[in-house]
């Protein structure tokens, strides 16, 4: 092989994902770079897509397929990782797609910065195959990229991990330790990242397609997704000491919004607000001040 040639490994998990695999497949052999490899890595599936996925490999050898029992899809990225052999990184969950000309622009752009590219992205409603963009909505990160991050995720901030392609070396080392959580692994990825002090060159164009179904993995279990937040928020409160004040206050929020939540009659498990990884006095002060969060919030909603 041309020692020249730069292989990507598109990295994906796939968990009940029959119905996904045949688009998925098309959206990676429409690439204009066409030097790839597509490690899919079954998460313990019940339906078809085992079998599926080794239909898909037998017909195109840069397909590899392998499979875990269920842990969830970082820990499946893992080991597609592990099992990887590209340069570079992308990527993707098996009901997203990509632009043709997404690796090949990523590539074209990378040795601007030494960590990576990303990319923005269109929503893609299922039934319809709109898409569209929220106008509150941003990509590109601000000059802080770890405090836009916990200050800002979900609010009006929000970057599919698909938008990004990876240099190796980087997924390598966020890979040496174990990822707790089931839920917001990508939020726990990007700021990992930024407190590393990455840096990522954005490409403003609409590459990555994220694609809303009415049921999708983020919803299954709503009180396990809202757990995770607060621990996520625990981790880094724990590993950046100097940015513990907007954390204290993006995690205030997040009970604020639970609670309202729970007052609207959402499900919420309260025991949550108790048993997250938060020191025992942020917890106590979350909780005793939570009326006044609930309150500010709803002012701030209403501006």
């Amino acid at each position: 092989m041309n020692s020249k040639i730069i292989i990507i490994s598109i990295i994906t998990p796939i968990y009940n994902s029959a119905n996904f695999l045949a688009s998925l497949i098309d959206t990676i052999k429409a690439q204009t770079h066409e030097y790839w490899e597509c490690i899919l890595v079954d998460d313990g599936s019940t339906d078809s897509s085992f079998q599926l996925a080794k239909a898909y490999a037998k017909e195109d050898s840069r397909i590899k397929v392998f499979q875990q029992v269920n842990k969830g899809p970082m820990a499946a990225r893992a080991l597609g990782f592990s099992k990887s052999t590209g340069q570079y990184i992308q990527f993707l969950d098996a009901d997203d797609t990509l632009h043709p000309t997404k690796i090949e622009q990523c590539l074209a752009a990378i040795n601007q910065t030494p960590e990576g590219v990303y990319t923005g992205f269109h929503f893609v409603e299922s039934t319809t195959n709109t898409k569209f963009i929220e106008p509150w909505r941003r990509v590109q990160l601000q000059e802080n990229p770890f405090l836009d991050l916990i200050l800002n995720w979900e609010k009006d901030l929000i970057i599919p991990i698909h938008s990004f392609l990876f240099r190796r070396n980087i997924i390598e080392n966020f890979f040496q330790n174990e990822n707790p959580f089931q839920t917001h692994e990508d939020w726990d990825m990007h700021l990992n990242f930024a407190s590393n002090n990455y840096r990522f060159t954005f490409i403003n164009e609409p590459l990555a397609f994220y694609h809303i179904y009415p049921e999708s993995n983020s919803r299954r279990n709503l009180t396990i997704s809202k757990k995770d937040t607060l621990n996520v928020l625990a981790k880094y409160y724990s590993l950046t000491p100097t940015y513990r004040k907007p954390i204290r206050k993006r995690y205030y929020d997040y009970i604020a919004i639970f609670c309202a939540q729970k007052l609207k009659g959402q499900l919420f498990d309260w025991k949550i607000l108790f048993s997250n990884k938060m020191p025992y006095i942020v917890r106590l002060i979350g909780i005793l001040t939570s009326p006044y969060h609930i309150f500010k919030f709803v002012l701030t909603r209403k501006k």
